[in-house]
């Protein structure tokens, strides 16, 4: 990878005359630039003076709707010559080699205006006439119960894929880096799959190719002999799978690049596990839990707990059980869900 990033950068026009010329530019970024010094490039050398309130959302990669991310939002007040605000909507600190995908990132820095071109305080959103002091009905505890079950299963899924995935890229190792044979119809199943692919291959899938090739740094460049650079480049495309494999878990059999990518690999050798099975799309959620019993019993676990939490609150927001009560009662149930590898949450409200 190389050790500059070129910012492809564009804007919105603001006004009629603004739209005669190009608003287009190309920068060059040291790849360890981060997006806190893009925020303050843009806000400082490249957006234009307005005359009132105006704000400005940037995105990168605005032409793939599956990469599309918005990297923060800047607000100006040219006439009263005050300082832009920005707001990161992602961390300051992320390079912009982690975000570029083949050293190049695309930026583009959309108008906002009326509501949306400036911050307000919550003062004044109160006092404003759209603020209109609607409050939300809290569920109740059946209906928190079902919500609380489907996040801790969710969570329990995320669990089973991150435990099965040390091994299957301990197999990928052994079979395929180490394999005596370059695997059969690997390179039709690249080939089929190299759209995808090219959404998937980034920094970070990189760094997974370097920890199955054992390569430090495979992104300063992989040095390998000849023989092998058919295997590295195959498992370069491995690792953006793999890469893929970690996003969003909750949609497991909705990607067909899992069932494609898991498929490939059960050619291969590979023994899928019930989970992978999940993520492949061969099974849904449902049957997994029910074929699962410890995995059943423990998000079900998990459920009851969470009702009884929510049960717990209820009586102390009611004044049926004093503050100590509800300490006392709180305690063995986040304890309980602390072991099962759950976040007990904050209080929900409480009379101190």
């Amino acid at each position: 990878m190389s050790d500059q990033v070129t910012v492809i950068i564009d804007r919105a026009s603001v006004a009629m005359g603004d739209d005669v010329d190009s608003h287009l530019e190309f920068w060059s970024f040291p790849a360890t630039a981060t997006v806190d010094d893009l925020l303050v490039e843009v806000s400082t050398h490249y957006l234009p003076g307005v005359a009132g309130p105006a704000g400005w959302r940037l995105y990168m990669h605005m032409d793939d709707p599956g990469a599309r991310q918005v990297l923060g939002l800047i607000y100006t007040r040219d006439d009263l010559r005050v300082d832009d605000q920005i707001c990161r909507l992602v961390e300051g600190h992320q390079t912009l080699g982690e975000l570029a995908r083949f050293s190049e990132l695309e930026v583009y820095a959309s108008y906002l205006v009326r509501d949306q071109a400036r911050p307000i305080s919550l003062s004044e959103a109160k006092a404003g006439a759209s603020f209109t002091g609607c409050r939300p009905t809290r569920l109740e505890s059946e209906a928190q119960a079902q919500a609380e079950h489907a996040w801790s299963m969710i969570r329990e899924l995320d669990r089973e894929a991150a435990g099965v995935q040390a091994a299957r890229r301990d197999w990928i190792r052994t079979n395929i880096v180490a394999g005596a044979e370059f695997p059969s119809g690997a390179d039709v199943f690249v080939a089929r799959n190299f759209p995808v692919l090219a959404n998937l291959l980034c920094n970070a899938s990189m760094n997974i190719a370097g920890e199955l090739l054992g390569i430090e740094n495979p992104r300063a460049g992989i040095d390998l002999p000849d023989e092998q650079a058919r295997t590295a480049t195959l498992v370069m495309m491995l690792a953006g799978f793999e890469w893929g494999l970690q996003q969003e878990s909750w949609r497991f059999g909705e990607r067909e690049y899992c069932r494609a990518y898991l498929e490939f690999l059960a050619g291969c050798g590979y023994a899928l596990t019930p989970i992978e099975h999940v993520m492949a799309g061969h099974v849904t959620v449902e049957e997994f839990l029910r074929d699962q019993d410890a995995v059943r019993e423990r998000v079900t676990r998990i459920g009851h707990l969470r009702e009884q939490q929510h049960e717990v609150w209820m009586n102390h927001y009611h004044g049926k059980i004093s503050h100590e009560q509800y300490e006392a009662a709180t305690q063995p149930i986040n304890a309980e869900l602390t072991a099962l590898g759950q976040h007990p949450g904050p209080p929900m409200g409480c009379c101190r």
